[in-house]
């Protein structure tokens, strides 16, 4: 149904409602994956400072400052792949929240019925959330490569 063949008192009632499914909707997808992405930045970061650790209290030489090294650069990577997890992220909550408000403006202009309001798509926001979840499973991937790396190096020299 359209907005202009409800009564007035629902209208406005409706309205309410759908503004306040609209926040939801969008403050809970940013706060979910904000977060994540958060721990990431913060997994990342404790594994370069571990490396650090592990680079400045040890006097060996060799093999062993490779593998440091590579450590390194592996956490590195991930908290850089976890940074651009958070860009996509906030691009996808102005994206997402561009086209709820413009869906609801059509729908108080008539333009369309109170089911799309819910249900809008846009490609653009599709293929950004699928950014966004690329590179956040590269950081994820590079997490847990660079503690393994870490617990091997652990193992075998200390």
């Amino acid at each position: 149904m359209k907005l202009s063949e409800y009564e007035l008192s629902i209208q406005t009632h409706l309205m309410c409602k759908l503004l306040e499914v609209l926040y939801m909707r969008r403050a809970t997808m940013f706060r979910f994956i904000a977060e994540t992405a958060r721990i990431l930045v913060i997994g990342n970061g404790g594994g370069i400072a571990l490396t650090m650790g592990l680079l400045a209290s040890a006097e060996r030489v060799g093999v062993y400052h490779y593998l440091c090294m590579t450590m390194l650069l592996t956490f590195v990577l991930g908290i850089t792949f976890s940074t651009i997890t958070l860009f996509f992220v906030t691009a996808v909550t102005l994206k997402e929240a561009h086209t709820a408000e413009v869906s609801l403006h059509e729908f108080v202009h008539d333009a369309n019925e109170r089911d799309d309001v819910f249900f809008s798509d846009d490609k653009s926001v599709r293929r950004l959330a699928n950014l966004a979840a690329g590179c956040g499973l590269i950081s994820i991937v590079l997490l847990a490569l660079g503690a393994v790396q870490g617990l091997v190096q652990v193992a075998i020299y200390f």
